[in-house]
Formats: structure tokens, C-alpha cells, sequence
């Protein structure tokens, strides 16, 4: 066998030619695709469409699914991901580029929550398509990529060709991948395989468009959407860098050109992660906050248990949280691996188990963690990815070496033994702890993983002995052409792809268009109502943030919310927490609210009918039913404030934020005779009439509301402010008749314009100075990215 890591050479040399991995990565990919996504093409969406159909507004919708097999929790897909890309699409379509959205949240940054992954290449899907097609298609690709990367990184590695197709299959569906499959999680996770094979190919040839596409790696799970995991991608490929760069010939100039790629990459990034970082900064929850969660210990079962359809599964295994199974054969041929490449092998071990550690809670690794600081606000559990990619790539190694006839047979028997039999005491202890019928029957459950080491092992056994001892001289020239993938490999393939289809395959469930998302007759209501206004539904009356698929606006939402909006939300929220709530019924009826309900713009409340605050709002002195189709009731707010209005400008008080806050509470504010101006907003105005006329209610203006722009048409008798009950950003621009103007923080999280008597056009604009500025560093990022890969130079 050659030696590995002799003086200073960098990581081995691929054996299997590039354009043989592409091929074969890209081919089992898009047939994996196709296998799993075949029903988007009969127009069928992969969505838990049945959550939906549990709130009271649906109740009586013929339309909608009842019920669906058992799967993980997908919550956030129905509340937050899907609606997103409903409203991108809409958007997109519209030729708007969403920098903000104004349906939740009293208006929140949307392209600065990474979240949304608005410059994330695959989004372009929601422009040219429908947006049931895009979630579809979208799914659809990332696990085709999955597999070609993953291959690719298995060829970096050095593995055999059968490997690097397993390698990518089993990364496509490992239990991380597969899990949070809907979630951008995984849109981060995807480029985890690409950057690491990049970052290798950088050690072992140093061109210019080697660093350009390592610098495109860096960039894209930024892009992605997932900040947490962008960070592991990052970390966990930069660990392997470095492992490699003592064995490196030039380890300075390659430390320079890592920097470059790194540097190529934040600049290409820039039109996310510059925004970002501002948004950050006003949230409720804190960065600097200590989580400290970790998985429990016992969950450690997940690496053998293969159900991955219910949430928590069977033996206690929280799905997607905890999902972590990558496949007896990984598990079982894992650690043949220190039989080829024993340096590569031992990184994964190490980094194995740094991250189950991590994720765990189990020792050192994990407390120092909780001292890092922004790791420490970290949910710790989705380290999982890196553990279930060392996993994989360790059983794709130990599949070479198991082929390997340069390895005396001997040896790669008594490995595989070891392996075999660590496994099976795993499983025996697994087992006995978790012996309940439900759990050990079943194809899917801990029982039938037993088949599957058997299969496994018995796998690996005839790639052993189908593959002979090295000769006497114990040398073996290397095959000049790709080793040829006999029955043996196509053996093991078939395990590996009947044990994780098998496991996960119907993880998700597939509904009709019609059926994600109907309008409700509610909704055909609202439809008719005045745009201007704001609508809430209370007690879950519907999902979070569903308002935003029918083109409504509300003041609550499933999202990081600002602090001044969670101020301004708080009295009416039934749990106060970080990413908003839904609001209380019986805070909303309470008469002591009205009036901030009203400074909210909320007009409509929707109550499920069957519910018992239904009695008091009835006896609210301002709400008043109109709506009743015996699913839900809509109760009116008459005295609600549009979500642009005017005070009299003799009704401004100059007050600092925390007198602001204690003044709208109060129980003589009338928000629409008496507006909060932050100390030194009334000095242009000092002496000014208008100051010591006696306020008088002023017309509504009209108002066009639309994503990033807000225009008023005004006509005031008396100078006055003009009021946009959106949350204050310093992104905002307000123009007067044409000529900049202030844009004041008014009412404490609000927007406002101080105007002189007479009738005025104002328009506001979203065009915060962090996106301008990301979108000229991303745009000269991309034309060196272009110039390097164009012209490619060696790395001197």
C-alpha cells in the first residue's frame, strides 16, 4: 500500500477522474430526485398541508386534508417557509425585490433575515414559477446536489468511484438532511461537502479559480439562509484545512490563499450578511444570551434507530431535533477506514467526537461552547450535520479500503469484524433499554436495524473477499482508468440505498395544490375589506403568519422580533417570547386595550367560534361582530386607525422612549389627537401656530401601501403628522412633495412626518445604506469571481 503523508505533500490525490464523479454523482442525484419527488411533477406539493386544515378557520373547508402518516414536526414549513415563499414569489412576479416585509410584525426587514434566502441562486425558482411548483422543484435539487457533492468530497478523500456515489447518497439522506429536509437548515448544510472539497482541491493545486470557487463555497451558505449552520459549514471545512496544512508544502502561501477565498467569499456574501448583522442588532433575543441546550444523552440512540416518521419516534428520539441515523453500512464499515487513509480517518474520528459531544452535552467540548462568544446563543443539537458527514465519509472510506487489494485480507477482515461487533453490542444495548413492541417492530423501526447490520456486514464481507490479498512484493500498480464497480459495490449500493430510502423516504407528505393553503370563506371577507387596515386572529384562531398567502396584514407573526415591537405587542401576547405570539382574546376584548388596539391599525379580529372568549369580546365595548360562518367570528374594531394617519400637529409632546411607552399604556392617549415626538423633533416648529391651536380630528388620508414604498396623499386643514404605523428602521426614507424630509420615530415604534397645512405627497422608501453597500461590494465580489475563473493563473 503507498504511503500517505510523507514530508510535507499535502492531501492524497483523487484516484477516480473528476468528470467520472460529476457523472456518476449527478446521474444517482437526479435519480434520487426523481424517485423521491416524482409526485411534484403530477402536481402534488411535498407540505404538511394537514397542519393547516387543524385551525379553526378551515374547520368546514372541504378542501383541505384532514390527516397524513405520521411525520416529524414541520411547523415551521406551514408557518414561516412556506408563506415566504409564497410572498417572494408574489413579489418576484410583481418585479419587487422584498427588502421588506409589511404583512407581520407591524412591518419587519425581510432580506436582512437571512432566513428568507432571498439571494440564495435557487430563489430565481420562485420567480419563474408558481410557488407550489418552486417548493417542489426546490426540494427536488437540493437533493440532487446533495448527492454530487457528496460524492465530490468523498473523491477529495480519496475514496473509490463505488464510494464517492455512496458517500453522496448516504449525505443526501442522512438523518440531519433529511429531518430538516423542508428547513433552510439544510440550504446551509448543502455546501458543507462542496467546501470541504474545495478547500482540499485549494492544498493540492493552488490556481486562481481554484480560490474563486472556493470563495463561491464560502459565499453560498450564507446565502442559503441559515446563519447557525453557515457557521458549522464554515468551521467544520476550515478544521479540515487545517488538518492538512502541516503536510502542506507552502503552508504560508496556503494559509494567504485561504484568506483570499475566505475574503471572496464575505465580499460575495456581502448583500446578505451586512444587512443581517444590522437586524440582528435590534432584535428582542439576544446574541449574546446563553441557550445552553444540548440534546439529552439518551437521545444518543438516534445514530441506531431508523424511524424518522414521527415526532418523537418511537424510542424517544425527537425528529428533526434529534435525526441523526446515516446508515448501518457507514456505521458498520467506518472503521475500515483507518485502513487506507489513516489521516483522513482520524480527522473524522476527532471531529466525531467534538461534535457529538457538542451536541450532546456530554463533556468538555460542549462547556466550552457555553464560554464562546455568539456560540453560546446557539441551539447546539444542529451541530448534528457535521457528525452525520463524518459518519458518512468514514463509511465511504472503509469501503474503499474493504475493496482495497493492496490491504492484506487479513487485516480488512479483523476491522470489519471490530466494526460489526462494536455495532451489534450498540444495538443489543439499544434494544434491551427500549424493548416496547411498538419500538422493535415494524420495517422501520429498532428491530429491523438488526437486518441491516446483517446486510452490512455481510456486504462488507464479500467486497473482503472478492478483492485478493497484494501480492508477495506487496505492490499493486494503480489502475490508469477508473476502477471498474462489480457486483459487490452494486451490492453494497443497494443497501445503502433500500436502508435510508427506507428509513426516510415518505417523510414528508404530498397533497394536491388545492388542498395547501385554500382560501377560507373568512378569507373571502377580508378580501373585500379596506387594505388599510389591520387584521389579527386570536387564541391560534389560524397559523402564524398565514396572512401573508392571502395578501393581509397583521401585527403579530412566527418571527425574530424587534424589541420596540415586541414592546408595543406585549400586553396582548398570550407568551411572551422572542420570535412573537399570537394574541390573547381576552387582552384584545379588555376595554383598557382598545386604544392601542386601534394605534395598531387593527380593524378585524377573527375568534374560532366554538371558543369561550367568544362572550367576551361580545361584551367589549369596542369590538362589535360582523362575521360569523360557524367556523370562525369577525369581530369589527370602528375606532381602528388606518396604518397611515393624521394627528394635529398641536397634539405632538415631546417625550424620551421609555415616557413614550408609559404614555401609550395610559388611559386617557388618544392616539389620533396626541402624537410622541423624541425631544428636540418640535424645534423647526417653535413658535409656530399651529403649536397653540386646540387639536381637532383630521381626515384619513389616502394611502398606497405596498412592500418597500408607502405613498399618502394628504389634505389637512391644519399642520399636522402624518403617522405610518410600521415598525421605525433607519432604512426608511421620507420625501415631501419631492424634497427629502425627517422621518421621525413617533409613538414609540412608529413612523412620522411633521407637515405643514396644506395638501402634500409623501412617500416613503426602503433603501437602508447596509443593503446599497453589500450590493456594491457582492456586485464587484462577483466580477473578480468571473475575471479569475475566466483567466486562470497558478497561485504563485
Amino acid at each position: 500500500m503507498p504511503a500517505e503523508g510523507r514530508g510535507r505533500t499535502g492531501p492524497p490525490a483523487p484516484e477516480v477522474p473528476l468528470r467520472t464523479v460529476v457523472r456518476d454523482g449527478l446521474g444517482a442525484g437526479l435519480l434520487l430526485a426523481l424517485l423521491l419527488y416524482a409526485p411534484v411533477l403530477a402536481g402534488k406539493v411535498p407540505l404538511a398541508a394537514e397542519i393547516v386544515s387543524g385551525f379553526a378557520a378551515w374547520r368546514d373547508v372541504e378542501t383541505v386534508p384532514r390527516e397524513a402518516p405520521p411525520h416529524a414536526e414541520l411547523g415551521d414549513t406551514v408557518t414561516q417557509y412556506y408563506p415566504w415563499t409564497v410572498f417572494t414569489g408574489r413579489a418576484l412576479h410583481d418585479r419587487d425585490l422584498p427588502l421588506w416585509n409589511p404583512h407581520s410584525l407591524l412591518g419587519s426587514p425581510f432580506l436582512a433575515n437571512s432566513q428568507s434566502a432571498l439571494l440564495y441562486p435557487p430563489t430565481v425558482l420562485t420567480y419563474l414559477l408558481p410557488a407550489s411548483w418552486a417548493w417542489g422543484l426546490d426540494l427536488a435539487l437540493k437533493c440532487a446536489l446533495a448527492v454530487l457533492f457528496g460524492a465530490l468530497l468523498v473523491r477529495e478523500t480519496a475514496g473509490s468511484r463505488a464510494a464517492c456515489v455512496l458517500g453522496g447518497v448516504g449525505f443526501a439522506l442522512c438523518g440531519f438532511m433529511v429531518g430538516w429536509e423542508q428547513w433552510r437548515q439544510t440550504d446551509s448544510a448543502l455546501w458543507l461537502p462542496l467546501l470541504a472539497a474545495s478547500l482540499l482541491a485549494l492544498h493540492r493545486q493552488p490556481t486562481t479559480r481554484r480560490v474563486a470557487l472556493t470563495g463561491a463555497a464560502f459565499a453560498l451558505p450564507v446565502l442559503a439562509g441559515h446563519p447557525e449552520i453557515a457557521f458549522y459549514v464554515v468551521c467544520g471545512a476550515t478544521a479540515l484545512w487545517l488538518w492538512w496544512l502541516p503536510a502542506s508544502p507552502r503552508p504560508v502561501r496556503a494559509a494567504l490563499l485561504l484568506a483570499a477565498a475566505a475574503l471572496l467569499g464575505l465580499g460575495l456574501a456581502a448583500a446578505q450578511w451586512l444587512p443581517t448583522v444590522e437586524w440582528i442588532g435590534g432584535l428582542l433575543r439576544s446574541p449574546a444570551r446563553v441557550l445552553g441546550f444540548h440534546l439529552p444523552p439518551e437521545q444518543l440512540v438516534a445514530w441506531l434507530s431508523r424511524d424518522l416518521r414521527g415526532n418523537p419516534n418511537p424510542v424517544g428520539v425527537e425528529v428533526p431535533l434529534g435525526a441523526a441515523y446515516a446508515g448501518m453500512v457507514s456505521l458498520v464499515l467506518a472503521p475500515a477506514a483507518f485502513l487506507g487513509r489513516a489521516r483522513h480517518a482520524l480527522f473524522l474520528a476527532l471531529g466525531l467526537a467534538v461534535t457529538v459531544d457538542v451536541a450532546y452535552g456530554l463533556g468538555p467540548f460542549y462547556s466550552l461552547s457555553q464560554r464562546l462568544p455568539l456560540v453560546q446563543a446557539m441551539p447546539h443539537e444542529r451541530i448534528l450535520v457535521l457528525a452525520d458527514v463524518a459518519v458518512v465519509l468514514l463509511g465511504s472510506l472503509g469501503l474503499t479500503a474493504l475493496a482495497d487489494g493492496r490491504i492484506a485480507r487479513r487485516r480488512r477482515l479483523t476491522v470489519l469484524a471490530a466494526g460489526s461487533c462494536t455495532v451489534a453490542l450498540a444495538l443489543s444495548v439499544a434494544t434491551r433499554w427500549h424493548s416496547e413492541a411498538e419500538a422493535l417492530s415494524g420495517p422501520w423501526g429498532l428491530g429491523s436495524s438488526w437486518l441491516f447490520w446483517a446486510l452490512a456486514t455481510a456486504a462488507g464481507t464479500v467486497l473482503v473477499l472478492r478483492h485478493p490479498s497484494p501480492a508477495p512484493s506487496g505492490r499493486v500498480e494503480r489502475a490508469a482508468q477508473p476502477p471498474r464497480v462489480g457486483w459487490p459495490e452494486i451490492a453494497t449500493a443497494a443497501v445503502v440505498v433500500l436502508d435510508l430510502l427506507s428509513a426516510s423516504g415518505r417523510l414528508v407528505p404530498f397533497f394536491d395544490r388545492e388542498e395547501v393553503f385554500p382560501p377560507a370563506p373568512v378569507h373571502g371577507y377580508l378580501a373585500s375589506r379596506d387594505p388599510r387596515y389591520r387584521v389579527v386572529a386570536v387564541d391560534y384562531a389560524t397559523p402564524d403568519n398565514s396572512e401573508m398567502v392571502f395578501d393581509l396584514a397583521t401585527p403579530t407573526g412566527y418571527d425574530y422580533v424587534s424589541r420596540r415591537a415586541a414592546a408595543m405587542l406585549r400586553p396582548f401576547v398570550i407568551r411572551h417570547r422572542a420570535t412573537g405570539g399570537s394574541f390573547s382574546g381576552r387582552r384584545v376584548a379588555r376595554a383598557d386595550l382598545g386604544r392601542r388596539l386601534s394605534l395598531l391599525g387593527v380593524r378585524w379580529v377573527l375568534v374560532d367560534r366554538r371558543s369561550a372568549v367568544v362572550g367576551a369580546m361580545r361584551r367589549s365595548p369596542h369590538l362589535q361582530r360582523v362575521y360569523d360562518d360557524g367556523a370562525v367570528t369577525v369581530f369589527e374594531n370602528a375606532s381602528a386607525l388606518p396604518r397611515a394617519f393624521l394627528v394635529p400637529l398641536a397634539g405632538a409632546r415631546e417625550m424620551g422612549d421609555a415616557e413614550q411607552l408609559e404614555r401609550i399604556g395610559a388611559a386617557d392617549f388618544v392616539p389620533d389627537w396626541e402624537v410622541l415626538v423624541p425631544p428636540g423633533a418640535l424645534e423647526p416648529w417653535r413658535g409656530h401656530r399651529a403649536l397653540r391651536r386646540r387639536p381637532r380630528p383630521l381626515p384619513h388620508p389616502e394611502a398606497a401601501i405596498g412592500i418597500d414604498r408607502v405613498a399618502v396623499e394628504t389634505d389637512a386643514g391644519a399642520a399636522a403628522a402624518l403617522v405610518v404605523s410600521q415598525l421605525y428602521d433607519g432604512g426608511w426614507e421620507a420625501s415631501v412633495d419631492g424634497e427629502p424630509a425627517p422621518l421621525l420615530r413617533v409613538d414609540y415604534a412608529f413612523q412620522g412626518v411633521l407637515l405643514p397645512r396644506g395638501p402634500h405627497r409623501v412617500e416613503l422608501v426602503y433603501r437602508p445604506f447596509s443593503v446599497r453597500l453589500g450590493m456594491v461590494v457582492s456586485a464587484l465580489s462577483l466580477v473578480l469571481l468571473v475575471v479569475l475563473v475566466v483567466y486562470p493563473r497558478r497561485a504563485p
